[in-house]
């Protein structure tokens, strides 16, 4: 099946087994793991393809440490499916089929102005945030690199290491390119309606100073910003008041509506757009609304929403339209990805909040927000931490 779809494989894989009968692996079993994973690469595979009984899930679940043993111990792509869909030719021929475009993009191939996406995943309570960044490397858009931090803040969502990820990434995009972008284009994802103020003064002006100061050191005058909050968790739906500009079967609009009038905010530059090109039946598809804080590159309204509509179409993941910028959809498997890359304590912030006075805090302006316990987060291995290992 891969073959047919154009991805070579040089030679017949080696098949090894590994018995693990826990969900939350101990120390003898993640040493199991990792021996196996070190077997499988010994003659310098690229991929290491990994079939699982069950879906697991944790720290320490065998999915959390086989992803974590390959980009941080060994330095090599790994792909987890699940033994369900190994039972009958058809399901085995479905799975990688759709797993083609991923598995090449994992092995560096290409599937066909750059763009900046973000990301912040927060857990539960006494849990901190994971902020994610990835950027693109071609003028395609097809080809990313990913970063990402522990938040040291316990309930953050804004990104504290923005500047460090960005100076990393444009340094990757140079090396490769010889040259630094004149304008960013940057999706932020995971922003809530009462964050925009914070967002601006916490992430649009340490970017800006960064690169004012990274550009400045090769004299090389700044790029310019253009910054776009990228909203999913609305109430908005939308469907065609004439029929027969609906989809056929799901009734639904089509890929590439966009709407900006009457109902989005007269002072904003804002749309929502409806870009997925599959609606599960009986379901009225939900748009995504972007909004600009930022628009330095002067973009018209049909500039910004082709461009925005165009990403839409280029997710390694999937071979039609998704339902939000491929970008800001990578940046979510990051910080996804990332949680089984960090360690820290976990603890109740409630604790942390008590004053001496009834458990009320007097100076509660002054207060220093609760910070991570024993935080740190693991680098993915340099041979392959610019690629899309992320998939």
């Amino acid at each position: 099946v891969l073959s047919e779809k154009g991805i070579v494989i040089k030679s017949k894989p080696r098949i090894l087994i590994e018995t693990i009968t826990t969900d939350n692996l101990v120390y003898k079993d993640i040493q199991k793991v990792n021996k196996k994973l070190k077997e499988a690469t010994t003659n310098g595979e690229e991929l290491v393809v990994c079939i699982l009984d069950k879906k697991t899930t944790g720290n320490n679940s065998l999915y959390a440490v086989i992803k974590r043993t390959c980009l941080t111990i060994i330095g090599v792509m790994s792909q987890c499916f699940l033994w369900s869909n190994f039972k009958s030719e058809k399901r085995i021929r479905n799975v990688f089929s759709m797993s083609a475009p991923k598995l090449n993009t994992k092995l560096d191939n290409d599937n066909g102005r750059r763009c900046i996406s973000s990301r912040s995943y927060k857990k539960a309570n006494g849990y901190p945030s994971v902020a994610a960044l990835c950027a693109s490397m071609n003028s395609d858009a097809t080809k990313y690199a990913a970063r990402y931090r522990l938040n040291e803040i316990l309930k953050n969502e804004t990104i504290e290491e923005l500047s460090e990820m960005t100076k990393e990434l444009l340094v990757e995009f140079k090396k490769r390119n010889q040259y630094l972008p004149d304008h960013i284009i940057f999706y932020r994802d995971g922003v809530a309606e009462g964050q925009f103020e914070k967002i601006m003064k916490e992430e649009v002006k340490v970017l800006k100073d960064s690169l004012r100061d990274f550009y400045g050191k090769s004299g090389i005058q700044e790029p310019k910003i253009t910054f776009t909050i990228m909203q999913k968790r609305h109430h908005m739906r939308c469907v065609p008041v004439n029929k027969d500009e609906a989809h056929p079967d799901t009734r639904n609009s089509l890929p590439g509506t966009i709407i900006d009038l009457k109902i989005v905010i007269e002072d904003e530059f804002s749309f929502f757009l409806l870009s997925q090109a599959l609606v599960q039946n009986g379901t009225t598809a939900r748009s995504a609304y972007y909004r600009i804080l930022l628009n330095e590159g002067d973009f018209t309204a049909d500039e910004i929403q082709q461009l925005t509509y165009n990403l839409c179409y280029l997710s390694a993941r999937c071979n039609v339209s998704i339902s939000q910028v491929a970008p800001a959809c990578y940046a979510h498997h990051i910080a996804n990805q990332a949680r089984y890359l960090v360690k820290f304590s976990p603890y109740t912030v409630a604790n942390t909040n008590r004053g001496k006075r009834g458990g009320h805090d007097i100076n509660n302006s002054s207060r220093q927000k609760p910070r991570v316990k024993n935080g740190n987060w693991y680098r993915v291995m340099t041979n392959i931490e610019n690629r899309m290992w992320f998939l």
